[in-house]
């Protein structure tokens, strides 16, 4: 006999069904099979207008910076990372030099000693995995970090250049659970930076991040 139990209330789960149990929420009834569909987090939110420079202090910057909502869904073996932001990314960069990026944190081991720390951007975890999508004056890309050995892999993503009321204001990243080792759980931040060309490597001009503190947790 196997229940859960979540804020309070025990569900029992049956031979051959699933239950979830998201953060802060008690445990949904009892569904057929060994794990659902679609396994999501809820969609978290960031406060507006709280950018900030390399040292941590507030900074201003282009709206397009500013994290709004976020989310992390897993289904067929693909994660979803859903980023909103406060305005549709941009068309190319003010100046041909400037380079900005909207990443996924991902500490899989869920172990904050392993993995690389980062001031200010990574808060509690060591990240073992960094999803990324760029722009460089006019041209966007891709790529999925694998820390431990410093290599590179292809991710499908979506970007939402213009305002369409149907996607909003959004990047989306791709990446196959194969990818990050398939984790049963793992923490996850989302960061956004914006480089000018004399910034070095891990100090970006502006910044923004969520949450603002500690991590999110998957699923």
């Amino acid at each position: 006999t196997i229940s859960i139990i979540a804020k309070g209330v025990e569900i029992a789960v049956p031979v051959g069904n699933h239950v979830v149990a998201l953060p802060g929420q008690p445990p949904s009834q009892p569904a057929p099979g060994i794990r659902p569909v679609t396994i999501t987090t809820p969609v978290y939110s960031d406060p507006t207008a709280d950018l900030f420079d390399k040292n941590g202090a507030p900074a201003t910057g282009e709206n397009y910076l500013d994290i709004v909502k976020s989310q992390v869904s897993l289904t067929a073996g693909i994660y979803t990372v859903h980023i909103e932001l406060n305005e549709h990314c941009p068309e190319k960069t003010s100046e041909p030099t400037t380079f900005i990026e909207w990443d996924i944190l991902l500490d899989t081991d869920n172990n904050a000693n392993t993995g690389t720390k980062w001031p200010h951007i990574g808060n509690d975890i060591g990240y073992d995995y960094m999803g990324r999508v760029t722009i460089g004056n006019s041209t966007y890309g891709q790529g999925l970090l694998k820390v431990a050995s410093n290599t590179w892999s292809d991710i499908d993503y979506i970007v939402a250049v213009f305002n369409y009321a149907k996607v909003g204001n959004m990047v989306e990243l791709y990446i196959p659970a194969e990818a990050i080792g398939n984790p049963d759980s793992f923490r996850w931040i989302i960061a956004v930076r914006k480089y000018l060309n004399a910034d070095p490597p891990n100090q970006p001009s502006v910044s923004d991040k969520s949450p603002n503190e500690g991590h999110y947790q998957f699923p």
